[in-house]
């Protein structure tokens, strides 16, 4: 939802993307994880499933009205 803050380094508002890290003893892997199509601030809905409602603190407490679309673009094993 924070957009501006999470990739202000780059200073590009459609080229979204982040690293997953798996750590398994001496192996860590590596996951360029990409988003096309970011939410605007209107595109995003309270969640009914939010952690106030069902005391769930995985839940989030906003989500997208479309969802979110994720794709991988590379995997490095380190």
């Amino acid at each position: 939802m924070n957009r501006n803050d999470a990739f202000s380094a780059l200073r590009l508002g459609q080229y979204n993307n982040f690293l997953r890290l798996r750590i398994e003893g001496d192996h860590v892997d590596v996951y360029a994880v990409g988003l096309d199509d970011i939410p605007h601030r209107d595109d995003w809905i309270a969640n009914p499933n939010c952690p106030a409602a069902r005391n769930n603190p995985y839940e989030p407490v906003f989500i997208a009205k479309n969802g979110l679309n994720p794709h991988l673009i590379e995997t490095i094993r380190v």
